[in-house]
């Protein structure tokens, strides 16, 4: 029977089932679509995007409140103006914003919105943050807190100094310095996401000479009360105590070199809970910054390794010059600590560089130890048995003699040797917590080895639920999923382990070890993993693309794995699947990613960058209306056509273009009323332009 049919039979059965079909939707309330279709109700109505709550700070320029976004419904933090300033100071406020958004960074705290108030008030819309300022948990740690002691350890406390110096290398890799870096700017929340935030006095390193600051004579003027918790704006552009001695100096100049020596100022309040520079009054505090009076690391109270105090003094140099070169090469000295080596900043002579060769290489120094141990044990056994023997003739009295002075000599060395294999073990207890407790998922099988030397250790059960839970990720990461799932069974297991345990499990089934996943094995895999572990995904990524970079890769079989990296370098609630497919072009392939939420293409494991769209060997590629803007994010590719029609991207220069010159693109379709004529000028030396502009 058809729905026709149906409908009349039931008309003649019931008059008001026939009235109920053809009611109006007129009849339909307002309070019944409200109910209805409540998401659209709410767009439609609502008179404000932004609902204010409660104040959350207030600092020396801006004061930051809590507002709802009525169209996104989430939490997210307004900030505006302290007091008006006029056109130049709304100017600068919203120039912070600005200079905020282009850095787009995992450290950094991220911008949503900006704009002007019917009042002509300025304001910028930001990430709602959570938890504590790096200063919050520095006066926690001096005081002496338990919980914060047991949290925020100094391998923890390297973690959050090694995101800090990621966000500001990443900012310099952009020609942009930040200027202010102190720990009340530094947004730790419960999770131990590390924000740097407070750009204000940010600058660009091509930007025009700054207005002049204040000279010696007037430094008797500042404020004594502030001078170590606020900006001091318009009289000094950085915070006493952290600020370089540059910055001190009328027109001194500002570089990535003057961020370094903040850095080192931050590493040396992390490490012994005070500035380095000590002053009574505002006047001292400043003069001291100028004539480079560091306080000396070796009087803190606080016990903090040799490295580590070598590298902050090198950061701290009076002369930039003789500062670290980059941010890069501090990072770099951190590492080497971390893993056992000699800083560049230590000049490092053969006792400590043997010292760390036996620290690297405690096996073999066991063995050795263990030996030296053997030949005084016989030695002792020799001396005992001549003791016994003393009645013999004078001649062998005599060599009795003798050989308890061998004896007594080979005993000093055994203790000497004693006190070298309790250290070895004391810095044993402190690696193993070091690694087991940190998010490092770098040079996985060198962890692993130094993990399961831990295990035939004495530790508590939960010191070792620790080990497993490491040993199950990094061998998840190597794909040997037998291991994994042998270790993750062992802990206590939770949520996002769960995941990770079936994963292991179902893998161990149907691949070795010593065998490669496939790239849709892994896309699936990352797609189940989703966020729950977000983290450990990239270095996953990394690894399979390098163990399987001799194989050949065909682009069609590699595009699931492609999406999956995507979404998740793209953020998961930001982006949405794609149900797009290669299509070929040329001598490669095609891809359209008009109009989606897709702007990044490279995927950051630790310092590495991999490429998600290389292997994909596209010659032709679509970012129309996307939100696009940073041309290096294409370095590998070799494309020869490309759309950003709709697409802003800053700074089109010789320098910005020579990733696109490099990979020999051929034709690029724009919009020309987003660019300046000189831009387009540029761009039509190197390429064929399209420009989708009407007039």
């Amino acid at each position: 029977m058809s729905n026709k049919e149906y409908e009349k039979t039931y008309r003649s059965m019931n008059d008001d089932l026939a009235a109920f079909f053809e009611a109006p939707k007129s009849n339909i309330s307002e309070d019944d679509l409200r109910y209805a279709y409540p998401i659209q109700y709410d767009l439609a109505n609502s008179l404000t995007q932004y609902i204010e709550h409660e104040l959350i700070g207030e600092g020396g320029v801006k004061r930051i409140i809590r507002v709802t976004d009525n169209r996104s419904d989430r939490s997210v933090a307004k900030a505006v103006p302290l007091k008006e300033s006029g056109k130049e100071g709304v100017e600068a406020f919203l120039r912070e914003a600005r200079l905020t958004a282009s850095l787009q960074h995992p450290n950094i705290i991220p911008i949503y919105d900006m704009g002007l108030e019917s009042s002509g008030l300025p304001y910028f819309i930001m990430e709602h943050l959570t938890g504590d300022t790096l200063g919050d948990v520095i006066k926690k740690l001096a005081s002496g807190d338990k919980s914060y002691l047991g949290r925020y350890k100094l391998s923890a406390l390297l973690d959050i100094f090694a995101s800090i110096c990621n966000a500001i290398e990443y900012a310099h890799s952009r020609n942009i310095i930040h200027l202010d870096i102190k720990p009340e700017n530094i947004h730790i929340n419960s999770y131990g996401q590390v924000h740097v935030c407070d750009w204000g006095l940010g600058k660009i390193l091509t930007a025009e000479a700054e207005p002049e600051q204040e000279t010696e004579e007037d430094l008797s003027k500042l404020d004594p009360d502030i001078i170590n918790t606020m900006t001091l704006n318009g009289e000094i552009k950085g915070t006493p105590g952290f600020m370089a001695p540059e910055q001190t100096i009328a027109n001194g100049t500002k570089d990535k070199r003057t961020d370094i020596y903040s850095l080192g100022a931050l590493l040396y309040n992390m490490l012994s809970f005070h500035l380095p520079i000590d002053g009574k009054t505002a006047e001292e505090l400043i003069r001291n910054t100028r004539t480079g009076e560091v306080r000396s690391l070796k009087e803190s109270t606080v016990e903090i390794p040799e490295s580590l105090v070598a590298i902050t003094c090198k950061a701290l140099r009076k002369e930039p010059s003789e500062r670290y070169s980059s941010v890069e090469e501090l990072r770099q000295d951190l590492d080497k600590y971390r893993h056992g080596y000699a800083t560049s900043a230590e000049n490092a002579g053969f006792f400590i560089q043997f010292k760390l060769l036996i620290k690297r290489n405690k096996t073999t120094s066991m063995l050795v130890a263990f030996f030296i141990l053997l030949i005084v044990s016989i030695a002792l056994l020799s001396f005992q048995r001549i003791k016994n023997e003393k009645d013999i003739a004078l001649a062998a009295k005599i060599e009795a003699q003798k050989q308890q002075k061998k004896a007594e000599d080979s005993l000093s060395l055994f203790l000497t040797e004693r006190q070298l294999t309790l250290k070895q073990g004391k810095d044993i207890d402190l690696l193993l917590e070091e690694i087991s407790t940190s998010q490092n998922l770098a040079n996985p099988t060198e962890q692993i080895s130094i993990l399961e030397q831990g295990l035939q250790r004495e530790y508590s059960s939960e010191q070792k639920q620790e080990f497993y839970k490491k040993l199950g990720l990094l061998h998840f990461i190597l794909q040997n999923f037998s291991a994994s799932a042998k270790y993750i069974a062992l802990i206590n297991i939770e949520d996002q382990d769960r995941k990770l345990l079936t994963v292991s499990r179902q893998y161990a089934k149907i691949k070795k070890d010593n065998e490669l996943l496939q790239d849709k094995q892994l896309a699936k895999i990352i797609d189940y993993l989703s966020f729950h572990q977000r983290y450990m995904i990239p270095s996953l990524f990394a690894h399979h693309m390098t163990v399987t970079s001799k194989h050949r890769r065909e682009p069609k079989a590699y595009w699931p794995l492609a999406k999956a990296m995507l979404i998740m370098v793209n953020n998961y609630w930001n982006t949405e699947p794609l149900d797009r497919d290669l299509e070929e072009f040329e001598d490669g392939y095609a891809l359209d990613l008009s109009h989606t939420r897709y702007r990044e293409f490279r995927s950051h494991s630790g310092t590495k960058l991999t490429s998600v769209l290389a292997p994909l060997k596209l010659r032709k590629l679509n970012l129309r209306y996307t939100p696009f803007f940073e041309f290096w994010q294409l370095s590998g590719l070799r494309l020869k056509e490309i759309n950003l029609d709709g697409c802003w991207v800053r700074e089109i220069d010789l320098q910005n273009i020579d990733s696109l010159i490099k990979m020999g693109l051929k034709k690029i379709t724009l919009d020309s009323s987003l660019y300046s004529e000189e831009a387009i000028s540029h761009l039509r030396k190197y390429f064929t332009v399209v420009d989708t502009h009407k007039p």
